[in-house]
């Protein structure tokens, strides 16, 4: 199930924060951002960009985890 990946990478990337592997950290957030989004928790996306906003000071270059939950709603 879809939420359910979701949620998986969306710890997954907490745990990696913690051990601050943020490279792993970052991916997994992308991974669970993707799957909030396919699975249409567009509110979601939006809390988890906010989170990994406030955990990293920046995101990488060209990494925008907000626009694309924002530009596809209708």
């Amino acid at each position: 199930f879809v939420h359910e990946d979701a949620l998986a990478c969306e710890l997954a990337a907490y745990f990696y924060v913690e051990i601050r592997d943020t490279e792993k950290a970052m991916e997994y957030f992308l991974l669970a951002h993707e799957k909030y989004h396919e699975w249409g928790a567009f509110g979601k996306c939006d809390s988890l960009y906010k989170d990994v906003e406030s955990t990293f000071t920046r995101l990488p270059f060209g990494v925008n985890l907000g626009q694309s939950s924002v530009s596809s709603r209708k």
